[in-house]
């Protein structure tokens, strides 16, 4: 079993709040070994990376929500004994104070990721993206559309892969962690089928009244 906990706000050499991942390995009932941490290959001051985590099987999906940056959203896979990122991706309409990756949720091949600060709707109306993988890559991010202020906090998936980690004031600005589970594939897929039918309220946890909602 695996465990990721993300530090958005360590510094290191590189500067303030450049953020990092630590992973843990189950050693027996109850305990938990450190066995790598993880930085952004292209990491900066501010990058806010590892405020947000989530594992799914062989794939780790980051958070790097840049504070006063355009955030993105890093991709590591497991391979050979150890993490190594994959993967950056950065939104078409990226723009600074969004919060792109402030919040993200990853099941089967679907990843969603919140931008709480995204003004295509007006000020901090905030929006939702949707990456799908295709081919053993991952397209660019598809935004869903424009949710209320008290959306984009936290993404969800179904009930038995539940994130954890949100909003960065129930947290204390010390991040998120996410513990990996493995579930079969055929249940995994039925599951997934469920979820695309459901209205977009089901990509974010609402937190006030769900007025203008599309």
């Amino acid at each position: 079993d695996t465990m990721a906990v993300g530090a958005g706000d360590g510094f290191d050499e590189r500067g303030v709040n450049t953020g990092a991942v630590y992973v843990y390995s189950a050693t027996g009932p109850g305990e938990w070994t450190q066995v790598d941490k993880l930085l952004a290959d292209d990491g900066r001051e501010y990058d806010d990376f590892g405020g947000a985590v989530d594992l799914f099987e062989d794939t780790m999906v980051v958070g790097s929500n840049g504070m006063f940056l355009p955030g993105a959203v890093y991709i590591f896979t497991y391979r050979s004994g150890r993490w190594s990122q994959s993967q950056k991706i950065l939104p078409d309409d990226s723009a600074v104070d969004d919060l792109f990756g402030q919040s993200v949720a990853m099941f089967a091949d679907t990843i969603v990721v919140s931008a709480k600060w995204n003004a295509e709707r007006g000020y901090r109306s905030g929006a939702a993206y949707v990456l799908t993988r295709k081919k053993n890559e991952r397209r660019r991010p598809r935004r869903v559309g424009s949710i209320p202020k008290t959306h984009g906090r936290r993404c969800r998936r179904p009930r038995q892969f539940r994130v954890f980690g949100g909003h960065r004031r129930r947290h204390h600005r010390r991040g998120s962690v996410q513990r990996r589970r493995q579930r079969p594939r055929e249940r995994i897929r039925l599951h997934l089928q469920a979820e695309q039918k459901r209205p977009l309220e089901t990509v974010s946890e609402a937190r006030g009244p769900r007025r203008g909602v599309q």
